[in-house]
């Protein structure tokens, strides 16, 4: 009996354990409330950003938007689930560049864009490679590394960079 008992308790442990982690947010309504409070607890919005849209303070935030009967900040406090904003470029032409993949390449590739020449080159020669390999023979969104600093970056920058190949 006490074998049953304690692989009924391991079970409820670890099952309360696994579905704990993963939580999904249902409204019972498409109100905009609902929303915002789906987008505080999930780290799509961060309540700072939700109070800059209505236009008013955290403080006042938090008085006029409930979630489930709690204060805003409270309810996303209670959620872990924040989503990383990879940091972005803007470049001269104003593009915002976020390099979506891990790869080095695409690093590269935001920072050649951003014309910090000086930057690009302390990052190909961490990889152990040189400007001129990197220009030459690496792409960008299956674009030549020079045409997509171009596009992206400017003129000026496309033109440092050609002074490599």
């Amino acid at each position: 009996m006490k074998n049953v008992i304690i692989v009924a308790l391991s079970v409820l442990f670890f099952t309360h354990n696994a579905t704990a982690k993963q939580l999904q947010f249902v409204t019972k309504n498409a109100s905009s409330e609902s929303q915002l409070c789906m987008e505080a607890a999930t780290g799509v919005l961060s309540l700072k950003e939700i109070a800059e849209m209505s236009g008013i303070s955290l403080k006042e935030l938090d008085k006029q938007l409930k979630c489930n009967g709690q204060d805003i900040s409270k309810f996303a406090g209670k959620f872990n689930h924040k989503v990383e904003k990879e940091p972005s470029v803007i470049t001269e032409n104003n593009f915002a560049l976020i390099s979506g993949h891990a790869n080095k390449d695409a690093q590269l590739c935001v920072i050649a864009a951003s014309g910090d020449l000086a930057k690009l080159k302390r990052a190909v020669r961490a990889q152990g490679l040189s400007v001129k390999r990197f220009a030459k023979y690496s792409s960008c969104n299956q674009q030549s590394v020079n045409d997509f600093v171009r596009q992206y970056g400017s003129e000026q920058a496309a033109s440092q960079l050609q002074k490599y190949i």
